[in-house]
């Protein structure tokens, strides 16, 4: 199907049911914006389906499928390019700009989204631009989306990579990843102009997501990465989170699963996180990280610059590792161990160089530490201190003295490049 144009179609511009070797390629769907179809998806592949109310949706789906070099631009009451029930689909190289205007509280330009008892897997988005459109404050808009329609649907193997988002501020979503199974990667994308809501937002399922470049607007309730979970009483598991530039956003990274539940095996490494003036906000977050070495989140090589508090755990975690971190810019605490939390911190470098008065070290009333070789740079030592929120030592020494922690710890300049620029290379 090529060289198509459709506008203020009455269902879908294009939809496929139960079809294989399809290529969709160079075609127009919805004139300009604010035309677009009406009462469907510009473009959707679904199975060959029968449903009934007992089993829900059955049947085999559409296979080996191409959808390329296609522009979408439109108001759309319902989603830009929409997978259904699907095996082996390669979306690459559309020029997408859109705008939710229907009544089921958001859509996506991309939406991976089987509904219940089919999957959609095997699937390639890359290349695509995305522009968004400013949602209203009921309707979120999403760059990419992957989740299935209920439990019982689900995306496996979901490759997204190298794809341009504008996400238009406003509550807006760069890609929500919804995954069930499989080896998924989240790769090399650039998502930028987030405001309330995140760049990537991640429930449930593995993934790795990697080499990122996440940019907010200097303002607003933002995160880079979000990692949660849809289900209040299972586990996220397996996330890798590394190599991602994350800037101007309210928060870095935060993994904060649901009551109830836990981070199993979420690692984040080599990840470069600068805020904005006046943040309020987390650097690094891990909440709810158990006590097993099965069952972690270790945070490693990272430089978190900027931020209220740059490393956190919280609610409960036992097993929350920071190593080997670079964290300086902090406006009131390097490392905080909130209320019944332990972070275990070490060989991390915290550099301060302000005049404000800031905590290198913090834990609040049941929270605690456990850390050494770590390297705190401080020639204001008037503005720093390290608490237990009961007492407070303006010097690494008296610190190692009153707590047992950092023992084998120095008070040293690391001699940084240009620490107020963010130059963390070493001096030659």
């Amino acid at each position: 199907v090529q060289n198509i144009t459709t506008g203020l179609n009455q269902g879908f511009g294009l939809a496929a049911f139960g079809v294989n070797n399809l290529t969709v390629l160079n075609n127009n769907f919805g004139s300009s914006l604010g035309t677009g179809d009406l009462s469907g998806d510009a473009l959707t592949v679904r199975g060959y389906e029968t449903y009934a109310t007992s089993t829900g949706w059955t049947g085999p789906p559409s296979t080996n499928i191409t959808i390329a070099s296609n522009t979408v631009s439109g108001t759309f009451p319902r989603q830009g390019i929409s997978l259904v029930d699907a095996n082996g689909v390669t979306i690459a190289s559309n020029t997408i700009t859109y705008a939710y205007s229907g009544s089921y509280g958001g859509g996506a330009s991309i939406d991976i989204e089987p509904d219940t008892n089919v999957s959609v897997e095997n699937v390639t988005v890359t290349g695509n631009s995305i522009t968004l459109s400013s949602a209203t404050s009921s309707n979120i808009n999403d760059g990419i989306n992957v989740s299935g329609a209920d439990a019982n649907a689900s995306t496996t193997n979901i490759t997204i990579s190298s794809n341009t988002i504008q996400v238009g501020g406003n509550i807006n979503i760069g890609i929500r990843l919804g995954l069930y199974a499989g080896t998924n990667l989240i790769a090399n994308n650039s998502i930028s102009g987030v405001l309330n809501k995140d760049g990537i937002y991640h429930t449930n399922g593995p993934a790795t997501i990697t080499s990122n470049s996440i940019s907010g607007m200097g303002t607003g309730t933002s995160a880079g990465i979000y990692v949660t979970n849809s289900d209040a009483s299972g586990a996220m598991t397996s996330s890798t989170i590394e190599f991602n530039q994350i800037s101007g956003m309210l928060d870095g990274i935060l993994v904060i699963p649901n009551a109830s539940s836990s981070v199993t095996n979420a690692i984040i490494t080599g990840n470069n996180l600068s805020s904005f003036s006046g943040n309020s906000g987390y650097g690094i977050e891990l909440d709810r990280v158990g006590s097993s070495t099965a069952v972690y989140a270790t945070s490693s090589y990272n430089i978190v610059n900027g931020y209220d508090y740059s490393l956190i755990t919280a609610a409960q975690s036992t097993y929350g590792t920071f190593y080997g971190n670079v964290i300086t810019g902090f406006s009131t605490s390097g490392l905080f161990a909130e209320s019944t939390s332990t972070a275990i911190y070490t060989n991390n470098i915290l550099a301060y160089t302000g005049t404000s008065t800031v905590a290198y070290i913090r834990t609040s009333t049941g929270g605690t530490v456990s850390g050494s070789h770590n390297l705190y740079y401080h020639p204001n030592s008037t503005s720093s201190y390290w608490t237990n929120s009961v007492s407070f030592w303006t010097t690494l020494a008296a610190w190692q003295a009153s707590s047992s922690m950092d023992a084998a710890s120095l008070d040293a300049n690391p001699e940084f490049t240009n620490l107020s620029t963010g130059n963390f290379t070493l001096q030659s």
